[in-house]
């Protein structure tokens, strides 16, 4: 197999970006000078920034490489892919000289890789009245930014956490898509007050050191299927993981006092310093102190079940009648 393809993604020009509407003093329609708020020597106001009737939807390329295989009477399975992906003409605001009457404008520019490979493995296989089928697939993940709108470098939001904390995620040439931009932590000093790193070697660690220390996006997913039956029972178990990604918690707000077990054991440990040198340090909770594997492998399902043969329930006139006891979530590694 060797599909490409093109799409387009329209629904990124909502709000009318290639349009704005102006309001005049203080109302969206100025009626007659007497109004109140308004008079002739009104400026225009570009609510929604300066209006740029050349931006396009976003366009996304997709080139698909994959082989699959049968072997032993299609008891073995296999199949392999490659995918590459590239997101073009990414919507971005840009800053704008203030003659022009608004502080920003909507540009397209900007491109999106994910690139990496899809593997799947099956096995199905009869043994008397034993029957069972595994299936596994795993996929990687290369998430990068390779471009941006011309005359921006690095586009940021302080949307990292809902608490004030300084920790922000980044949109940069190099780096995955929105990454967590904070500092780095290097234990404690003599004194038993937490080290940040000095990125720029000034003295003073401040948001010239904040640099990439995580990433909300895997870099690699994976599944697990199997299914067991044998003369009326019948058993499944269903499982799935991600890892590469990283998990920020945000439990520390209203006096700092939400502190989740693992902080005390890595103080008991050496790892971090005592509760009252962190507390309200918002530099702190917005380092790599505060960032954790996102790592995890989940069993979704998990199944038992038994059928009652047909000749019994025919009988009361049902077709089939199968009871079952489930785990869903349950879980988690």
């Amino acid at each position: 197999r060797a599909p490409w393809g093109r799409n387009g993604n329209i629904s990124v020009l909502s709000g009318y970006r290639y349009d704005t509407t102006v309001s005049v003093g203080s109302s969206w329609y100025q009626y007659h000078v007497d109004q109140t708020g308004s008079t002739f020597a009104s400026a225009l106001n570009y609510s929604n920034g300066l209006p740029n009737a050349n931006l396009t939807w976003e366009k996304a390329e997709q080139l698909d490489l994959g082989l699959d295989a049968r072997f032993f009477q299609n008891r073995l399975t296999f199949g392999v892919d490659y995918y590459n992906k590239q997101t073009k003409d990414l919507l971005f605001d840009i800053t704008i000289p203030i003659e022009l009457g608004a502080s920003k404008s909507t540009v397209n520019g900007g491109n999106v890789l994910n690139r990496g490979l899809e593997f799947e493995l099956g096995w199905k296989d009869n043994i008397g009245d034993f029957s069972y089928n595994i299936n596994a697939n795993f996929t990687t993940l290369h998430n990068e930014v390779l471009s941006l709108a011309a005359g921006k470098e690095r586009d940021t939001r302080g949307d990292a956490s809902s608490t004030n904390y300084p920790i922000q995620t980044a949109f940069e040439v190099g780096y995955p898509v929105w990454y967590l931009l904070g500092y780095v932590y290097e234990g404690i000093d003599e004194n038993g007050n937490y080290k940040l790193k000095d990125k720029n070697g000034d003295g003073n660690v401040d948001a010239g050191d904040m640099e990439y220390i995580g990433q909300g996006t895997p870099t690699f997913t994976y599944g697990l299927n199997v299914n067991l039956a044998w003369k009326g029972f019948d058993f499944a178990l269903y499982g799935a993981g991600v890892g590469g990604n990283s998990i920020l918690p945000v439990l520390h707000r209203t006096g700092f006092k939400n502190h989740m077990k693992v902080y005390l054991e890595n103080y008991e440990n050496g790892i971090y310093p005592h509760p009252n040198a962190t507390m309200g340090e918002y530099k702190f909770w917005s380092s790599t102190a505060n960032v954790f594997k996102g790592d995890f492998f989940r069993i979704k399902q998990l199944q038992l079940g038994y059928t009652l043969p047909s000749q019994i329930t025919r009988k009361v006139a049902i077709s089939n009648l199968r009871f079952y006891v489930s785990l869903d979530d349950f879980f988690t590694f």
